[in-house]
C-alpha cells in the first residue's frame, strides 16, 4: 500500500501542478466573449481548439486514467473496511490503517480534480459551439 500511495501522490501532484499552471489559460478561453461577426471568430475558434486539445483534454484524460488505474486498490480498501464492520464491533475496534485512510483522502482529492478537469472540457466544448454559431 505504501508504494501505491507514494506513486499516487506523485502523479496527483503532477496533475495538480499542470492544472494550476494551465488554469488561467483554460479559464480565459472559457470566459471568452465571442466577436459579433462569425467570420471574424476564426482566431477565437483556433485558440479554444488549441486549449482544448493541448491543455484541457490531457488533464481530464490523465486524471480519469489515474482514477481507473487506482480502482482495484480502492476496492481493496473498501472491501477491508466492510469486512471490519461486518465482523462486528462487539469485541474491539479493528486496527486503524493510516495508509488506507490517507489513500481514501488522496483518491477523493483526485476525484475532485478529475471532476474539475472534465467540467472544463465540457465548458470549452460549449464555448466552441457558441463561437461556431451564427452572428450575434
Amino acid at each position: 500500500m505504501a508504494d501505491v500511495l507514494s506513486a499516487m501522490s506523485l502523479l496527483v501532484t503532477m496533475i495538480a501542478l499542470l492544472y494550476s499552471v494551465w488554469y488561467k489559460e483554460i479559464q480565459d478561453e472559457v470566459e471568452l466573449k465571442p466577436l459579433r461577426m462569425s467570420a471574424n471568430r476564426t482566431g477565437q475558434i483556433a485558440g479554444v481548439k488549441r486549449t482544448l486539445r493541448t491543455r484541457s483534454l490531457p488533464l481530464a484524460a490523465a486524471s480519469m486514467l489515474l482514477l481507473l488505474v487506482l480502482v482495484p486498490e480502492l476496492m481493496a480498501v473498501i472491501q477491508s473496511a466492510l469486512r471490519a464492520v461486518s465482523s462486528g464491533l462487539s469485541g474491539s475496534w479493528p486496527r486503524y490503517d493510516t495508509l488506507a485512510a490517507v489513500f481514501l483522502v488522496a483518491y477523493s482529492f483526485l476525484v475532485g480534480l478529475a471532476g474539475l478537469a472534465v467540467r472544463q472540457v465540457l465548458d470549452l466544448r460549449r464555448k466552441l459551439a457558441d463561437l461556431q454559431g451564427p452572428d450575434l
